[in-house]
């Protein structure tokens, strides 16, 4: 499926964008990003912005959900809950 993807858009500039749960997306230069997302990594390249996502985005998991389990550890290492 990359493959099709990048003949399909080849030649076009891309940015990476983030929003508050930190979740990333390819997003294409030609179109201003949704709102609630910012612009975190610039490249005329596909591939680079690909590969600033892999070596970037190393948990998918939204923010909320990560601060949840941070505040479980927490509550179970304090004896709080067993």
């Amino acid at each position: 499926m990359r493959n099709d993807l990048q003949r399909h858009v080849q030649g076009h500039q891309y940015r990476v964008v983030k929003n508050q749960e930190g979740q990333y997306a390819l997003w294409s230069f030609k179109l201003a990003p949704p709102a609630g997302w910012i612009t975190i990594h610039s490249s005329n390249s596909q591939e680079e912005c690909l590969e600033f996502i892999d070596s970037n985005w190393t948990n998918i998991m939204p923010n909320c959900l990560q601060n949840q389990v941070i505040t479980c550890r927490k509550r179970i290492a304090s004896g709080a809950i067993s």
